[in-house]
């Protein structure tokens, strides 16, 4: 396998599906190496108490947007960024606490991974 170099200025499409249902697309990039650090530098090791923190946080620096994300009604769901700031981020607006909270726990980790893995999964690490 080849390695390939991460695009830190690169956004890319990360497709949940739900059964036969047009799959969600939550639009993420990469995050930097100092976004990284601080996240690890701030959380210390991962324990159980602080993996949900790691998540968020993660998911917060990480994702850009959503395109067919609907509600119980199938209507679709705004994609609210606040304005902010991160230590070790150049980055001045992050995912709201209100879009954050619409996301479904059961997908956070996957949602989590894509954003630290970069789109380097291959089709097979997908199906694993």
């Amino acid at each position: 396998m080849m390695v390939r170099a991460l695009d830190p200025s690169g956004v890319f499409d990360f497709e949940v599906a739900d059964g036969d249902a047009v799959p969600t697309v939550f639009e993420i990039r990469v995050l930097t190496v100092r976004e990284r650090e601080w996240i690890m530098e701030r959380y210390g090791k991962a324990g159980d108490e602080k993996q949900t923190r790691i998540i968020l946080d993660t998911i917060r620096l990480g994702l850009n947007g959503w395109r067919d994300f609907l509600t119980a009604t199938d209507d679709e769901v705004e994609f609210e960024m606040a304005d902010g700031k991160m230590p070790s981020s150049k980055r001045t607006e992050f995912v709201s606490d209100a879009a954050l909270q619409l996301i479904p726990p059961k997908i956070w980790g996957d949602l989590c991974n894509a954003i630290l893995m970069g789109n380097q999964l291959t089709e097979e690490d997908k199906k694993n």
